[in-house]
C-alpha cells in the first residue's frame, strides 16, 4: 500500500533551517524491549510502504544523569531529517520523532499505538474540511503587512543566556493533575498561554500586547495510511479574549491556507520579503493539544508528553496531552535562542494561569 504524497509544508518556505520534527514520548511500565520495538517498527514501515526503517536510537540509563541523557536523546531525535518516523529509547522511556510532512500529531500517536501493547487513541475529533481564510498568496501578503505594521508579540528571553548548542531544541514539561472532566482543553491552553506570555514579558520589561497563537489542529482522525492531515487556526490579540470567544474561534474559525502546489510564494518579491522578515512572521506561540488519550498499556498517569514543531517567529511551541487524570504540558524552543531556565519560568507562568481560566 503506497503512502500518498504529503501535503505542502506550511511556513517551511520561511524557515528551512529546522528539521520540522514533532516528538512524542511514552513512559512504559517496564524498561523498553528494544528488540520488540524494532520488530514492530519494521512492521509499521512495511505497512506504510516507507521502505526500510532507520536504526533504533538507544542509550543505557545512567543513574543520576538520566534526565540529561533523556534530554540529549530527544534533542538528537528532533534533528533527524528525511525518515518519516525515528524511534529512540532509554530505560523505560520510548521516544518517537516524526517528519511533520509525513505525520501530524494524531498520526504520531497512532504510530505509537502500533509500538506499545494495548495501542493508543485520542478523543480529538478534528475540524474536517473547514474553509481556508483565502489563497496562500493572499495570506502571505496579509502576514507581511502584519509583520510591518502590527508584528506579533515576541517573548522576553530573560537574563539567562541560551544553551551553548549549535543545533537542536530545549524542552521542558510540567504535569498538571486534575479531577474527572476537568482536564484543560485547547481553549484553556490558549487563554493561559496568552496571559502567561503577557505576565512573563511585563516581568522582564517587554510589552505583552498582540499575542498571536497558531493552533495546530487535525482535519480528521488517522486512517490506515498515516499522513499529515493537519491545519492551522490563527488567533491574534489572544490576550484580549475570554475563553468563550477562543472556543468559538476554534469551532468556527477558518484555517490558514497551505502553500499552493505550484510552490510559488506569490512571486519572487514576496518570497524574499518573507525570508527577510521571518523573525517577525509566524506567531508568538504555536499550541497543539493531542486531547484525552486512552493507552491501556501505559499504567502510569501522565505517561505521555507531546512536543509540537518549534516553528514561527519565536521558535516556541506549547504542547499538551491528557492521560490518566494528568495533562502533561510542554514547552519547546530552539537551543540557539532559549535557555532551559527561561523556558521553565515561562511554562510555569502559563501553567499557573490555567487555574484562572475557569470551569471546563
Amino acid at each position: 500500500m503506497a503512502s500518498p504524497s504529503p501535503p505542502a509544508r506550511r511556513d517551511r518556505v520561511a524557515d528551512s533551517s529546522i528539521a520540522w520534527r514533532i516528538l512524542l514520548t511514552a513512559r512504559l511500565p517496564s524498561p523498553v524491549d528494544a528488540d520488540h520495538v524494532r520488530l514492530r517498527l519494521t512492521e509499521l514501515y512495511r505497512d506504510q510502504a516507507w521502505g526500510a526503517p532507520p536504526s533504533l536510537l538507544a542509550r543505557a540509563s545512567v543513574g543520576s544523569a538520566r534526565e540529561q541523557e533523556e534530554s540529549e536523546l530527544l534533542r538528537d531525535l528532533g534533528e533527524v531529517r528525511g525518515a518519516p518516523v525515528v524511534v529512540g529509547c532509554i530505560g523505560d522511556l520510548l521516544m518517537l520523532s516524526a517528519d511533520h510532512a509525513d505525520l501530524d500529531g494524531l498520526a504520531i500517536l497512532a504510530a505509537l499505538g502500533t509500538l506499545v501493547d494495548g495501542g493508543a487513541a485520542s478523543s480529538a475529533r478534528g475540524v474536517g474540511e473547514r474553509a481556508d481564510t483565502g489563497t496562500f498568496g493572499g495570506a502571505a501578503v496579509r502576514r507581511l503587512r502584519e509583520a510591518v505594521l502590527r508584528p506579533p508579540a515576541g517573548v522576553a528571553r530573560g537574563t539567562t543566556a541560551p544553551a551553548v548548542v549549535s543545533t537542536g531544541d530545549i524542552v521542558v514539561s510540567v504535569p498538571v493533575p486534575h479531577g474527572p472532566g476537568t482536564a484543560p482543553g485547547t481553549a484553556d491552553l490558549i487563554v493561559a498561554a496568552a496571559a502567561g506570555v503577557r505576565e512573563h514579558n511585563e516581568r522582564n520589561g517587554r510589552a505583552g500586547r498582540r499575542v498571536a497563537i497558531a493552533v495546530g489542529v487535525a482535519r480528521e482522525r488517522p486512517g490506515a495510511v498515516l499522513r499529515d492531515r493537519s491545519a492551522l487556526i490563527r488567533i491574534t490579540d489572544a490576550e484580549t479574549m475570554e475563553r468563550d470567544e477562543v472556543t468559538h474561534r476554534l469551532r468556527e474559525g477558518a484555517t490558514e491556507p497551505a502553500p499552493s502546489a505550484s510552490g510559488a510564494l506569490g512571486g519572487l518579491a514576496v518570497g524574499l520579503a518573507l525570508r527577510a522578515l521571518r523573525r517577525r512572521l509566524g506567531s508568538t506561540l504555536l499550541v497543539s493539544h493531542l486531547g484525552r488519550v486512552e493507552a491501556p498499556g501505559l499504567t502510569t498517569s501522565g505517561a505521555l508528553a507531546f512536543y509540537p514543531v518549534s516553528a514561527g517567529g519565536t521558535g516556541l511551541s506549547l504542547g499538551a496531552v491528557t492521560h490518566g487524570g494528568v495533562t502533561v504540558v510542554t514547552l519547546r524552543g530552539r537551543g540557539r535562542d532559549w535557555s532551559r531556565k527561561t523556558l521553565a519560568s515561562l511554562l510555569g507562568t502559563i501553567v499557573d494561569h490555567l487555574d484562572d481560566v475557569g470551569p471546563r
